[in-house]
């Protein structure tokens, strides 16, 4: 190498090195210097000779020595990475600088009228922050880049809600009324600074679109929300149609809708966002309804949002966004308008149906035209057509639905009150309610009807419920027969048949502890059943020939009688449930009777077991019996007058003689008993003859035995405790003990009276009476 090639060389190297020193020197100012200005350590550093200003003597210095470099012979292995580093820092350092100055420049252009070049230094600043690298270099470049990423999202936040507020002075929204100003001009009320030039609405809207991420959507998201809320959400309170005026100027538009109904606010309807939920119902006709929302999209469409495609777009998503998502739906909230104004009456349907078709059509015309219909409205049938198409299966539905919710009413009711049922529910009196037990109503009411006398029913105490829900199944089956579509006769007749459902299923679940706890309301379940059960045969031989004729196909149909084994076995097995305790109860007081029927052995009781002591001899005994058969009384009251006659004479007759049969047993088993014992067990029993009262009339002996098979045998045992053998004698030929067996009678003798020659002739007397 020669000579003054090694003296270059050494020239490049000393300025390489006297350069990096210089980069990375001013570098660091200009790190400091970018600190100061953007972060709260302000003021730190003494800014009057600003360090960016060398950044083009140092990329001279650069490009110089790369050209010094490549004259030296060693110019590719030597110098390569050494310049590079420094043109990748002079590099670095200019691009912070370009960012920091478009950071500012931009920060100036903040409260400029000119939002259009506001936008342009925006997208100038966004794209010298794009440019700044991420990664840390040499000169400490990666704090400060973030530093101004934070600042540069800081302004394009205040720089988007500088232009929303300038869209909400545009675009002001009240009750019943939408200002629009298509210009800003003068002094801004959000802002309070004067305008050197008037901003166009159209502009506005271009701002917040070219802005990008959520500013627009969000923009439009509350003028919609405010719309729905102070303008469309109040039509669904008034009465008469209403005609939106619309009022153009030179610079303002606005739209006015005379509101008289109290404000729809989320305080009244409890919910943040007015949805298509909680909107009250409908008042105004629906075709003014359709035409006056055209109006108003149309007002949007053209006055609000410009006509711009974009911002529809986001005003399409506001007006129908899902409801999992807490939108408005404007679209499902007129279908289920639509659904909750179907008429009642089949003859008001076709009337009603041709009515919307044309209203609908021409709305969703105008929505589509104005670009507020989803893509999937568009492609396909819309969302009102499709229901105005298919109004009378909402019809059909709305008619189901109403029935079946007025059966859950009348059967979720107060249950307890209960009224006179004498069989056919179409002609019994509700007004009999509250008079239990009294005859003069069953006798005004019994017999009365047709159904009564082809169909014998005995009078009972039955739920008003019960018969509140036979009326209205009868009221359906009426309007089946004598609907025009057997659509509709089927869908009727299928309700009716749900009413049915509906009591099994609902009565025996929310009211199943009264049913079986208490035995009152347990007879009424039971006559409740039975009531209906007699009247599925009623409403099906009613209206069987009649439904038939207006569909055929329910000709053959087994009308109601299927139900008649399901609601008699519910019913029985509830009865059936009480008796059984009652059983049980009066066995356990049975159980309580005690007497001594031999003097060597211990007392017996009643109910067949348990030791015995001295204390309950006597009086205990008789006190015992009266319980029993005051017990007997509580049941009559319970019963008597709820359960028909008949059922109620059964059931008491059968406890009576569980009652008896169980009260007899000891006694004709007893080897011996005493004098005294039989005078107390005589005494005893006559005491629990005293029950025979709890019939529902006045019974002899012969008529009770019907009822009781046990009455004869269990009242001549207790005089045959207190006869002598002469009586018995006397008594033996009138068969007064006649319900008793041979073996029964010679050891009831045996056991009462001691061995001698009359005794030996009266057991030969019955030995002779029993062949």
């Amino acid at each position: 190498q020669s000579p003054e090639s090694s003296i270059m060389d050494q020239s490049i190297s000393e300025q390489i090195t006297s350069l990096r020193s210089e980069i990375k020197s001013y570098g660091s100012d200009i790190v400091n210097h970018v600190s100061a200005l953007y972060s709260q350590h302000k003021g730190t550093v003494d800014l009057k000779s600003d360090p960016r200003n060398v950044l083009k003597i140092l990329q001279h210095d650069v490009h110089q020595l790369l050209r010094e470099a490549r004259e030296s012979s060693d110019y590719n292995s030597k110098y390569m990475s050494d310049i590079a580093e420094c043109e990748s820092m002079a590099s670095t350092l200019e691009q912070i600088s370009a960012a920091s100055k478009s950071i500012a420049h931009f920060e100036e252009m903040l409260v400029s009228s000119d939002i259009d070049a506001a936008c342009n230094a925006l997208h100038e600043m966004d794209e010298h922050i794009r440019a700044v690298p991420t990664e840390n270099s040499v000169v400490g470049s990666g704090a400060v880049c973030d530093m101004l990423r934070r600042e540069s999202k800081l302004l394009r936040s205040r720089f988007v809600s500088r232009v929303r507020r300038l869209l909400r002075d545009c675009v002001q929204v009240s009750r019943g009324r939408i200002n629009v100003l298509k210009e800003l001009s003068g002094i801004l009320r959000s802002d309070d600074t004067l305008l050197t030039s008037s901003i166009p609405l159209s502009n506005i809207w271009t701002v917040l679109l070219s802005c990008g991420g959520s500013g627009c959507a969000e923009a439009v998201e509350r003028v919609v929300t405010e719309v729905w809320t102070d303008v469309i959400a109040p039509l669904w309170r008034e009465k008469k149609s209403i005609s939106p005026r619309t009022v153009n100027g030179d610079n303002r538009s606005e739209m006015l809708i005379e509101l008289s109904c109290a404000e729809i606010s989320a305080v009244d309807v409890g919910s943040d966002t007015l949805t298509c939920g909680t909107l009250p119902p409908c008042r105004m006709k629906y075709a003014h309804l359709l035409d006056t929302l055209g109006q108003i999209m149309g007002f949007l469409y053209s006055e609000v949002f410009c006509s711009d495609e974009r911002v529809l777009q986001h005003a399409c998503e506001a007006f129908n966004r899902p409801p999992s998502g807490g939108g408005i739906c404007l679209l499902p909230a007129l279908r289920d308008t639509l659904v909750s104004i179907i008429p009642k009456t089949e003859s008001e349907m076709e009337l009603f149906q041709g009515a919307v078709t044309g209203p609908i059509a021409e709305f969703e015309k105008k929505v589509e035209l104005f670009g507020l219909l989803p893509e999937t409205e568009v492609s396909g049938e819309g969302l009102l057509s499709a229901a105005a198409r298919d109004i009378r299966g909402k019809f059909l539905e709305a008619r189901r639905y109403e029935v079946l919710t007025r059966a859950r009413t009348l059967v979720l009711g107060d249950y307890h009150n209960t009224m006179l049922g004498t069989g056919d529910a179409l002609e019994d009196d509700q007004s009999t309610a509250g008079t239990i037990g009294d005859p003069r109503e069953m006798l005004e009411q019994s017999g009365s009807t047709f159904s009564f006398q082809a169909l014998p029913f005995e009078p009972c105490q039955i739920s008003l419920a019960a018969c509140r829900l036979l009326k209205l199944v009868h009221e359906v089956m009426k309007q089946a027969c004598s609907s025009k579509t057997p659509e509709l006769a089927s869908m009727l007749y299928q309700s009716a048949r749900d009413c049915f459902e509906i009591f099994a299923a609902c009565v025996q679940s929310k009211f199943a502890d009264v049913i079986e706890t208490v035995p009152r309301m347990g007879a009424v379940f039971y006559n409740d059943c039975c009531y209906i059960a007699h009247n599925a045969t009623l409403i099906t031989h009613a209206y069987r020939q009649d439904i038939g004729a207006v569909n055929p196909d329910l000709q053959g149909c087994v009308g109601f009688v299927d139900f008649i084994p399901r609601f008699r076995a519910m019913g029985e097995r509830c009865l059936q449930g009480h008796v059984e305790e009652q059983k049980k109860t009066l066995l356990v007081l049975l159980g309580k009777v005690r007497v001594y029927v031999a003097e060597e052995e211990e007392a017996d009781e009643f109910s067949g077991g348990g030791p015995l002591g001295p204390d309950m001899e006597g009086s205990n005994s008789e006190e015992a019996a009266a319980v029993l058969v005051k017990h007997m009384g509580r049941l009559k009251g319970q019963w008597q007058s709820v359960l028909q006659e008949s059922v109620y004479n059964r059931l008491v007759g059968f406890l009576l003689e569980v009652v008896l049969r169980r009260a007899m047993r000891p006694v004709l088993e007893a080897k011996y008993i005493s004098e005294s014992t039989a005078t107390d067990v005589s005494r005893v029993f006559k005491i629990i003859q005293k029950s025979r009262s709890v019939f529902s009339d006045a019974r002899d002996d012969e008529s009770l035995l019907t009822l009781v098979g046990s009455w004869g045998k269990f009242c001549a045992l207790s005089d045959l405790l207190e006869f002598s053998l002469s009586e018995i004698a006397e008594w033996l030929p009138r068969r007064k003990f006649s319900s008793f067996t041979g073996n029964e009678m010679a050891s009831l003798v045996r056991a009462l009276f001691e061995d001698s020659a009359r005794r030996q002739n009266i057991l030969s007397s019955i030995l002779e009476i029993s062949k």
